[in-house]
C-alpha cells in the first residue's frame, strides 16, 4: 500500500480467507491474519488497494496449500478492481504448473515483470491524460461522466487563470494603474474615503477627578 513502491510480485501466496481458514492452508501459517480484518475485507483485496500501481500474481496450479475455486476467485476480483480503476494493463495474474515453489520459469517472470517497470515506461500519470483528452472507455458511462466532469473543471479553471495573469499584467500599465489608484485612494471618491467617515476616532478617557 505503500506508494513508494511502484511495482509489486506476489508469489505462491494470494488467494481468499476461506482456504487459509478452512479449506486447505489452516495447519500451514497464522501469520496471514490480522485480528478482526477478515470482517472487513477478504485477503486479496489488500493488495487491491495497491491499485492502479502495478502488481504481479504469480500461483502453482497444484500448490497443495490452496484451492483452485478460491484462486479463480481471487483473480477475478483483481482484475475487476484494476478495470475499475482504469490500468487494466497493470496488473498480471499468471498461472504456472506444478507445486508451491518460485522456480526458474517463475523467477524469470517475475524479474521480467520489475525489469519492465523499474524506469515507469508506462507511467500512470501518462494514462490519466489520456483518458482526460481521448476516449479510452468508449462504453463505460461512468468513465465518460467523470472525464467530461473533469474537462469542464479543467476549461474553468484554466479560463479563470488567464483572466487573473491577464489582469496582473494589465494592472502595472500606467492608466490602468492610475485608475485603479484613484478608485481605491481617491480623497472624494475612492474607496477609503467612503470608508474612513464610518471608522469613528476612540474618544479620549475623561480625566480622572483630582
Amino acid at each position: 500500500m505503500d506508494s513508494r513502491i511502484r511495482c509489486s510480485v506476489t508469489t505462491g501466496f494470494m488467494t481468499a480467507w476461506a482456504d487459509f481458514a478452512l479449506h486447505t492452508s489452516y495447519t500451514h501459517t497464522w501469520m496471514a491474519y490480522v485480528a478482526g480484518l477478515p470482517r472487513l475485507m477478504d485477503y486479496p483485496e489488500l493488495l487491491a488497494l495497491r491499485a492502479p500501481l502495478t502488481s504481479l500474481v504469480q500461483s502453482s496450479r497444484q500448490d497443495p496449500l490452496y484451492t483452485a475455486a478460491e484462486v479463480s476467485k481471487t483473480q477475478a476480483t483483481l482484475e475487476a478492481v484494476y478495470r475499475k480503476a482504469w490500468a487494466a494493463d497493470h496488473f498480471r495474474f499468471s498461472y504456472h504448473e506444478g507445486p508451491h515453489r518460485f522456480d526458474i520459469p517463475t523467477q524469470e517472470e517475475a524479474f521480467s515483470w520489475l525489469d519492465s517497470w523499474i524506469f515507469i515506461i508506462k507511467p500512470v500519470f501518462l494514462k490519466e491524460l489520456k483518458a482526460l483528452f481521448t476516449t479510452l472507455y468508449p462504453g463505460d458511462a461512468q468513465y465518460l461522466r467523470l472525464r467530461n466532469f473533469y474537462r469542464f473543471y479543467l476549461s474553468v479553471y484554466t479560463l479563470l487563470f488567464l483572466s487573473w495573469q491577464v489582469l496582473k499584467r494589465l494592472a502595472y500599465c500606467g492608466p490602468l494603474k492610475q485608475l485603479l489608484f484613484n478608485f481605491w485612494n481617491n480623497p472624494h471618491t475612492g474607496i477609503c474615503a467612503q470608508v474612513r467617515p464610518v471608522i469613528s476616532p476612540v474618544p479620549p478617557h475623561p480625566p480622572h477627578a483630582s
